[in-house]
């Protein structure tokens, strides 16, 4: 798995050639070789049409954002919690729900774009 490789553009043009040899020299049928990347018009054409991509979005809409962001939690931990600390969870959530539904008006005056993500969310309540 090579993660964030759009930040080499110059090293996938050499990742489809190797990849091209790869299948010249007749390689194992169930090799294969994972990319994440951010969107980036550095991506090789020929390595897009060779592979199956996924995409992972936020869902539409603050509700959507706080169900998905209560689903992350497993109910049984979430219910042995003390009451404070699930009403700080609940706080937690619904700033992540908020972070995530305000990307969409982009960075406005001085405030950058910051993306709250998923990762973000659980070490933030791993922590508290």
């Amino acid at each position: 798995m090579l993660q964030n490789v759009h930040l080499m553009p110059g090293f996938l043009f050499e990742l489809t050639k190797r990849m091209e040899i790869f299948v010249a020299e007749g390689s194992n049928p169930t090799f294969r070789i994972f990319l994440t990347s951010d969107p980036s018009v550095a991506i090789p054409i020929d390595l897009l049409e060779q592979s199956i991509k996924l995409t992972n979005e936020p869902p539409a809409g603050f509700k959507a954002n706080m169900n998905r962001a209560f689903v992350s939690y497993k109910a049984e931990e979430f219910d042995e919690k003390e009451t404070k600390i699930r009403t700080m969870l609940f706080g937690l959530t619904y700033f992540h729900s908020v972070m995530c539904e305000r990307r969409k008006f982009g960075p406005k005056g001085f405030n950058m774009r910051y993306p709250f993500s998923d990762g973000d969310l659980r070490d933030s309540s791993i922590v508290l």
